[in-house]
């Protein structure tokens, strides 16, 4: 659980930091769905 929990603090920090790069919200929301999609 601890790990499970890291590994989406870790996943969050990254979309963070690919948004502040290409400061575009879409692409944000499109790797989310991914995300979600690959993980479930």
């Amino acid at each position: 659980m601890v790990g499970l929990l890291t590994l989406l603090s870790f996943c969050i920090c990254t979309l963070i930091h690919m948004l502040q790069i290409l400061g575009d919200g879409s692409f944000l929301i499109q790797n989310l769905h991914l995300l979600v999609l690959y993980l479930y």
